[in-house]
């Protein structure tokens, strides 16, 4: 079966609207949403492996998808989503063989509240109850025999999240599935994680799972961190809360997210209790895309890392505009961009809470999206806008605003 109609999808709705298809069929998720109401379901009883592709951020399961596992090894894709968050993917890729055969059934939730990572020394002493776990939600992916034989890693394709700031990542799971389990590890870290790929090795039995981050604890408070075109140049701008012991800031930069080299230097203000903002422009950017981070240095010589921020040199949205400005009721986001493709807004406070969230569609060409702010106190905002289209080149753009007249 091949899903190749993106401008309606299908909904499975009513008592007996499943899609079931048999121990030779396919599911190629190409173009268009499958939506499955109630209780339906796809159901894929070939055992393959690859009987099932990876989909798409506009070809997945919104909703419930079963596969039949067989007694082999191999990487099984679960394509699912919802209706916030759209696309996320999973995969279920077994080192030891299953038994017996079994089936697996797959969906995606958003979360009600989000939960912090359990307490753990896990890969060298880190402590996932120290921050949030990723915020776009968790899948529900259970077996339909208990136990399950065989052993499995799994790899979560986190899209929808907007709260990183960790620096190492894995998988927790929950047991029993549902709101009255408990969040644990099972299995062992993989130090190639990231938070777009989170994977957990050697696991048994299925559940819940969501991805968690971990990250050293700053000498400093920082408050926000951000990128933004000025004409031709990459401004970098960052305001810390308060500072220990902090010697300088280095400007880092990177073509691919992985070697990052030295670009410039910012003294910091030593200690302070007082906010500060600083700021460092790349005069000479990189053509294309690239993505900048922070590595504090306090005064004994040790450093720690921000998280990654990026910037389109290209053909990425050129600099955000925002008008009027201060606003009270909606401010509208003005910028221009070569090419259509589904984008992310969010409304992020000075201590980067966020606020408003949404999804929407940029066209080529010139963009104004209105944002309504009449729900927010007055007060000092930034409006983060980055790609959520995955098959175009990634951009993230930031930008501050003023709710409410005389706001300083």
């Amino acid at each position: 079966m091949r899903v190749d109609n993106k401008s309606t999808g299908i909904t499975l709705s009513g008592g007996t609207s499943s899609i079931n298809i048999g121990s030779t069929g396919t599911l190629d998720l190409n173009d268009g949403v499958i939506i499955t109401a109630a209780n339906n379901e796809v159901n894929v009883t070939n055992t393959t492996p690859t009987a099932v592709n990876s989909g798409n951020v506009n070809s997945y399961v919104r909703g419930r998808l079963r596969r039949s596992i067989g007694t082999t090894t191999g990487n099984y894709y679960l394509p699912v989503g919802n209706a916030a968050m759209g696309y996320e993917l999973a995969e279920i890729n077994y080192t030891i063989a299953p038994t017996s055969p079994y089936n697996l059934l797959a969906t995606f939730s958003s979360w009600s509240t989000v939960p912090n990572g359990p307490i753990s020394s896990d890969c060298s002493g880190r402590n996932y109850a120290l921050k949030p776990a990723l915020n776009h939600g968790y899948w529900t992916i259970n077996a339909s025999v208990s136990p399950a034989s065989g052993t499995y890693n799994v790899t979560l394709y986190n899209q929808g999240y907007s709260n990183n700031t960790g620096t190492f990542w894995t998988v927790m799971k929950r047991s029993p599935s549902g709101s009255g389990g408990t969040w644990s590890l099972n299995g062992t870290c993989n130090t190639s994680s990231t938070a777009d790929i989170t994977i957990r090795e050697g696991l048994g039995g299925f559940s819940d799972f969501a991805s968690i981050q971990w990250a050293n604890p700053l000498p400093i408070e920082l408050l926000s961190f951000y990128v933004e075109k000025a004409d031709d140049y990459a401004v970098s701008k960052w305001i810390t809360a308060s500072e220990e012991n902090n010697d300088f800031f280095t400007v880092e930069r990177s073509s691919d997210k992985a070697n990052f080299e030295e670009i410039g230097r910012v003294n910091g203000a030593g200690n302070s209790k007082e906010v500060h903002s600083y700021s460092y422009t790349d005069k000479n950017p990189l053509t294309g895309q690239s993505f900048y981070r922070i590595r504090q240095t306090d005064f004994n010589g040790h450093s720690t890392t921000t998280e990654w921020k990026s910037i389109d040199f290209n053909k990425s949205p050129s600099h955000l505009n925002l008008f009027p400005n201060p606003a009270s009721k909606f401010i509208n986001c003005g910028f221009s961009a070569e090419y259509k493709g589904q984008i992310e807004i969010s409304v992020i406070d000075i201590t980067q809470k966020e606020l408003i969230r949404y999804r929407t569609e940029m066209v080529e060409g010139q963009n104004r999206i209105p944002i309504s702010i009449e729900s927010i106190p007055n007060g000092v905002y930034f409006i983060k806008l980055k790609s959520a289209d995955y098959s175009k080149p990634y951009f993230e753009m930031s930008s501050k605003f003023i709710k409410g007249k005389g706001v300083k």
